[in-house]
């Protein structure tokens, strides 16, 4: 597993579009046989995916997509980062994928407000 995560971080380097397809076919491969992203690792690979500035944003969006349909939830950097990085983007704002990354923002914000532990 710590050397799909070292290629997907690897490939995501420099952010182009070659690097980005190779990142997002290992990910996808990596599901494919069951390894399944870690709320350390996926938010790790979630906050480097974000900077993305360039491209269609889609190894962030599968990142995303995949630790939302585990029912894992980022460290709050890691969503932050994606959620920046949404809305620096053409996205109208009722698109279900930013409504719900503005929800958990909201809450971690709410969370961490109320001086609870994130």
């Amino acid at each position: 597993m710590e050397f799909y995560t070292t290629l997907v971080q690897g490939a995501m380097i420099g952010y182009t579009p070659d690097g980005m397809e190779i990142a997002q076919d290992t990910l996808q491969k990596m599901t494919a046989r069951g390894w399944f992203l870690n709320p350390r690792i996926g938010s790790e690979l979630l906050t480097a995916a974000s900077g993305e500035t360039f491209g269609g944003f889609t190894t962030a969006n599968y990142i995303w997509d995949t630790l939302q349909s585990r029912g894992i939830v980022p460290m709050s950097s890691a969503v932050e980062a994606y959620y920046k990085g949404l809305k620096e983007r053409d996205i109208p704002e009722n698109d279900p994928r930013l409504s719900q990354v503005t929800r958990v923002v909201n809450n971690l914000q709410r969370r961490f407000a109320s001086g609870r532990p994130m």
